[in-house]
């Protein structure tokens, strides 16, 4: 099989994108348990304030921090939320992904979330041209990929499957192949092994609230 080029990852990167904006919302995964635990153990000084998601819960606040992962050399932000106290909503359990009643409540989960706007600052056709050699391998695929994501650059994780599976059907496999195991527990991992709590020196994107669970 001919290898693809860039020119033609950038094609498809900006038509999933086209597929799966919306102006709103972000996307969220739930970061598992054993590493939250450890996380907050490890960053005593990482910065937690109480905020109001409505999407969360309308009764009470949870307690938000932001980390960041470099992807292509960019730094992006990356909102952590976790519950403050019990809300006994439906909302509340979904979104902090609780059982009824709150089954296994608990402090320590951690959501974390998505850019709501993409950064209009940053030229995707160049980042995605001339990051690295012009080898399209692996690990630009992965970093393609989790751009898509982390960048804001679409809002469902079905986006991630379709690129994935992309580049899957052009001899690129990521993990075990078959669409590469859940999209999300890809990029927990991603976050797991590369977040920094350090301040961004690039200006944030801004988010707001969410739309999309895992």
């Amino acid at each position: 099989m001919e290898a693809i080029t860039r020119a033609e990852v950038i094609q498809k990167f900006t038509e999933i994108h086209d597929k799966y904006t919306l102006s709103y919302g972000y996307m969220v995964t739930t970061l598992p348990d054993d590493f939250s635990v450890s996380f907050i153990e490890n960053n005593p000084d990482l910065q937690w304030t109480q905020t109001y998601n409505h999407y969360a819960s309308k009764y009470v606040l949870v307690s938000s921090a932001t980390i960041y992962v470099s992807i292509f050399g960019q730094k992006l932000p990356i909102r952590l939320e976790r519950p403050i106290e019990e809300d006994h909503h439906n909302e509340f359990e979904d979104y902090f992904r609780f059982g009824g009643h709150n089954d296994g409540f608990t402090t320590n989960r951690i959501i974390a979330s998505f850019p709501t706007l993409f950064n209009a600052d940053i030229d995707i056709v160049d980042i995605l041209s001339s990051s690295g050699d012009d080898k399209i391998d692996e690990t630009y695929a992965m970093n393609a990929l989790l751009l898509l994501v982390c960048g804001g650059y679409v809002k469902y994780w079905k986006a991630f499957y379709e690129f994935n599976s992309w580049f899957e059907s052009k001899n690129i496999v990521i993990g075990n192949g078959n669409g590469n195991g859940k999209s999300s527990d890809i990029v927990n991992q991603y976050i797991l092994e590369h977040y920094s709590t350090a301040t961004a020196t690039e200006t944030e994107t801004t988010t707001e609230t969410t739309t999309e669970t895992t």
